[in-house]
């Protein structure tokens, strides 16, 4: 996930996310019956061990994330959030939330990604399912999206189909 606000205009963006699941439908299951592959919960005042922040290490990007397990949203209660500060708007990968799936995924299969957003100011993030090494390729087709975020909850989804036996 990266967030790529407007450039500083005043007091930081705060970006609040939830990070629910990752889940697996077979091409030939019913979409109301997934299977649960993977969910990043915040239970603690640290980001779960999975779930990787970072930022572009220059003095004109300042940035931090925090988990809140007591905070809520529409499905529940943790979430976790992002202060920036600044950010010169130089590239979306500037700052990235990255939650890490440690799970095998088979050929062909279809896999859909859920969370919850919300930003203090009205912007627009990248999301995408990509590897988590170099070259960051995508898993498979239709991995990403442009997910608009304000100051309500909304709910995202992205589905995609992956290439290859991925793990």
């Amino acid at each position: 996930m990266c967030a790529s606000p407007e450039p500083d205009r005043g007091p930081g963006l705060a970006l609040t996310m939830v990070l629910l699941v990752i889940i697996c439908c077979s091409a030939f299951a019913a979409a109301d019956s997934p299977q649960l592959l993977q969910e990043w919960p915040i239970t603690s005042k640290s980001l779960p061990a999975s779930v990787f922040f970072w930022h572009r290490d220059t003095p004109d990007i300042e940035a931090e994330a925090q988990a809140d397990p007591a905070a809520t949203f529409p499905g529940g209660l943790g979430v976790c959030s992002v202060h920036i500060t600044r950010n010169p708007h130089a590239s979306v990968a500037d700052i990235q939330l990255n939650p890490l799936a440690h799970q095998s995924l088979g050929r062909g299969g279809v896999y859909g990604i859920s969370l919850w957003i919300r930003a203090s100011q009205p912007l627009t993030l990248e999301a995408a399912a990509i590897h988590d090494d170099p070259p960051f390729t995508p898993l498979g087709a239709g991995p990403a999206a442009r997910l608009e975020a304000g100051p309500d909850w909304q709910e995202h989804h992205l589905t995609f189909t992956t290439y290859g036996g991925l793990r």
